[in-house]
């Protein structure tokens, strides 16, 4: 082994499963950190010391907790600006999002009351491959981006800024989520569970109706889109091809 590896600092952490994880260089227990995967108070084994120690009490990995902390209270700040913002031109402000460009303004705050404000920071998984889904989300600020994982390789499934949305299926049919959804800045989210639908369809079926022609109409320009680019590549690889 390298005398880099050697002298790196390595961790082992102790999962919610009661279960010892690692071990994991220095850089990987920050990314954990950022993605909420490793707390404060998470039980960490320092393999240069020989200790087990709560994360937020390990000296190199104090500075990470700071900045997540500094991190936090920007985005809370944040948050209240959106809020204010939401309160104040709610159905203008509204009208980046693609599913609400037929809408009436009563109809856009009618809609919104059934729906939760989500912001989060960089670099955090929203939803994850394959756990149940019974929520859609409206990107408001900021941008996600839809991945794979391929042998261990990101593949890119599409990239979504303001005014797009997605998880779009598991409102409809609470299915297992397909892909990974990661932050790739910080974002502002509007989400719309399940539950909130069915009671916008019991209680305004009109306006559920309105919402669902919005999101066809949107999703129907996303398959002619996507058609479009198909048709191009396969016509591009048929005029590459040598012909006989």
């Amino acid at each position: 082994m390298p005398a880099s590896q050697a002298n790196a600092h390595t961790y082992r952490i102790w999962g919610l499963d009661l279960q010892p994880y690692g071990p994991a260089q220095l850089a990987e227990v920050a990314d954990w950190i950022k993605q909420q995967r490793v707390l404060a108070d998470t039980w960490i084994f320092s393999e240069q010391t020989g200790a087990w120690q709560k994360a937020a009490s390990i000296p190199e990995l104090k500075d990470f907790f700071y900045a997540e902390t500094t991190a936090q209270a920007e985005l809370s700040a944040y948050t209240v600006s959106v809020l204010e913002r939401l309160a104040a031109v709610k159905p203008g402000f509204l009208r980046r999002i693609k599913i609400f460009a037929d809408l009436e303004d009563r109809q856009i705050e009618d809609l919104v009351e059934c729906m939760e404000v989500v912001t989060c920071t960089p670099h955090v998984y929203i939803i994850r491959k394959g756990e149940h889904g019974d929520s859609l989300f409206l990107v408001l600020e900021g941008e996600v981006r839809a991945r794979l994982l391929l042998d261990g390789q990101e593949t890119s499934v599409a990239t979504i800024g303001a005014g797009g949305f997605f998880g779009e299926v598991s409102l409809l049919n609470e299915g297992p989520r397909s892909a990974d959804v990661i932050s790739n800045e910080k974002c502002v989210l509007l989400k719309l569970t399940a539950e909130s639908f069915q009671r916008l369809k019991n209680t305004k079926p009109e306006l559920a109706l309105a919402f669902l022609a919005g999101l066809g109409k949107t999703i129907v320009g996303r398959l002619r889109t996507i058609t479009k680019r198909y048709h191009d590549s396969y016509q591009l690889l048929n005029s590459l091809s040598p012909e006989d």
